[in-house]
């Protein structure tokens, strides 16, 4: 995952994982879609300045924050 910290767009690298979402640190999902790219983006511009977690169907979980 890059940038981190992150603008807009944030990079992800996909292991097979085709769900994901984005929660706050309350759990509450903001965003979540399904891919099955080696490489894809997601759009976290309209997220306000916090702290984040990335999560998929392989339950890896990685923090982090939009600018």
């Amino acid at each position: 995952m890059y940038p981190n910290p992150v603008d807009e767009v944030l990079y992800m690298k996909n292991n097979s994982s085709k769900e994901w979402k984005v929660t706050d640190t309350s759990g509450n999902v903001l965003l979540a879609g399904k891919n099955s790219d080696l490489m894809f983006s997601i759009n976290v511009s309209g997220l306000k300045s916090r702290l984040y977690f990335f999560s998929n169907n392989e339950k890896l979980n990685i923090r982090f924050i939009k600018k």
